[in-house]
C-alpha cells in the first residue's frame, strides 16, 4: 500500500524508490534516492516485533550508513494497543536516540466499522 502511493509521488518530483533494496547491512525496505545528495531510507516494523528495538538501534543505522543517507525514518505499525510503541518510546525518552533516524509510529490497531455501529 505504501509503495502504491509513493510511486506516484516519486514519479512526479523524479526520486528513484528502490524496494527491498540490498545494502551491505540487509535488505531496506524503502529507499528514495535523488542524485547523490538526496538518500532517505524508511524501515517499516510491526510494533509486536521482538526485534522491534534492535530494528532502530541496528538496523536503520547500518543501512543509513551503508546508503549514506542523508536520513531515515522507522516507521512502526501499531499492532498491539500501543505497548510495543510504547516500550520504543520509552527507551527513546531515555536519551538513546539515534542522530539522523525519525521514529513515525501509524495506528494500525483493528478498528470497528463506522458503518456497523456496535449494539
Amino acid at each position: 500500500m505504501f509503495f502504491a502511493v509513493a510511486d506516484s509521488y516519486c514519479k512526479g518530483y523524479d526520486v528513484h524508490i528502490a524496494v527491498e533494496h540490498n545494502t551491505a547491512g540487509g535488505r531496506t525496505d524503502f529507499l528514495f534516492t535523488k542524485g547523490r545528495e538526496f538518500r532517505i531510507v524508511i524501515e517499516i516494523k510491526w510494533s509486536d516485533n521482538n526485534g522491534l528495538r534492535r530494528g532502530y538501534t541496528k538496523q536503520v543505522s547500518d543501512y543509513a550508513k551503508a546508503e549514506e543517507a542523508f536520513h531515515s525514518y522507522y516507521v512502526v505499525l501499531d499492532c498491539d494497543g500501543g505497548s510495543g510503541y510504547s516500550a520504543l518510546q520509552s527507551y527513546l525518552d531515555e536519551g538513546r536516540r539515534v542522530a539522523n533516524i525519525t521514529v513515525k509510529p501509524i495506528d494500525a490497531n483493528p478498528k470497528s466499522s463506522p458503518s456497523k455501529p456496535p449494539l
